[in-house]
């Protein structure tokens, strides 16, 4: 897969245990997560690592009091000479069949294998930020690229668990009968979703099908399409940021 951005990292970063899982940790008064600041965590791609997303804890100049937390996906991957993490294995040539054959309805239907692993596995990474970081009481924000955008809209729609809010960058829809329910009781929650229009991995039409089962179901979602592919653009990164300082300051009225 794909890096999601083209950016240099520029924030100190720390490595930190959260339960099951290594993840950087950045941000927050003492910019190792102190604080009682918003929690934001974003979950990088198939074949990716933590270190994909953490450019954006700086690209993005929100508040200093913002704590970053990008945990890393539970199975390893071995490409030649490329070393990378999945949250659960894709079968990519099933994947690359379906989509050739215009399948994608097919595959929306899809529950894939390990997928309920990966939400359990979600749900004690984020238990942990919330007890190590003290942030009961903080807002937490959940969002990430492809794979991780799909699974943190698994978790959002197929547990009860407090979410402040949603963002859903190249993602597309899948298990959409498990999803469904779920969806209708997220209808408070402020969700950004972003897609481009020519993206060759998760194709355009997958993400329109997922935003217009949110439409319908009244969510409060900020759409985001853009030309370009398998990428967090600089389109992208305007739209998000403005996103998350509207949720921010509304939050503190």
């Amino acid at each position: 897969m794909a890096s999601a951005c083209d950016l240099v990292l520029q924030v100190i970063m720390i490595r930190r245990k959260f339960g099951p899982a290594q993840a950087l940790l950045a941000g927050g008064t003492d910019h190792q997560g102190g604080g009682k600041g918003p929690i934001c965590v974003l979950l990088h791609g198939f074949g990716a690592d933590p270190y994909d997303l953490a450019p954006l804890a700086s690209t993005l100049s929100l508040p200093n009091e913002v704590r970053w937390v990008f945990p890393e996906a539970p199975l390893p991957l071995e490409s030649g000479f490329h070393s990378g993490r999945a949250w659960w294995m894709i079968d990519l040539g099933h994947l690359q069949t379906m989509l050739a054959n215009h399948r994608g309805a097919e595959l929306a239907q899809e529950v894939p294998n390990g997928l309920h692993e990966a939400r359990a596995y979600l749900s004690q990474v984020l238990e942990a930020i919330e007890h190590d970081l003290h942030g009961h009481h903080s807002l937490l924000i959940l969002g990430g690229f492809s794979q991780g955008a799909i699974l943190s809209c698994d978790l959002a729609f197929c547990l009860d668990r407090r979410l402040s809010a949603l963002i859903v960058l190249s993602g597309t829809i899948v298990a959409e009968n498990e999803w469904e329910q779920g969806i209708a009781r997220r209808m408070n929650l402020p969700i950004f979703q972003s897609h481009g229009d020519s993206d060759p991995i998760l194709p355009f039409e997958g993400g329109v099908r997922l935003h217009q089962k949110m439409e319908q179901k009244h969510l409060k979602t900020t759409w985001c399409p853009f030309e370009g592919g398998h990428i967090i653009g600089p389109a992208v990164i305007i739209e998000l940021k403005a996103f998350l300082e509207k949720m921010l300051s509304s939050s503190v009225q």
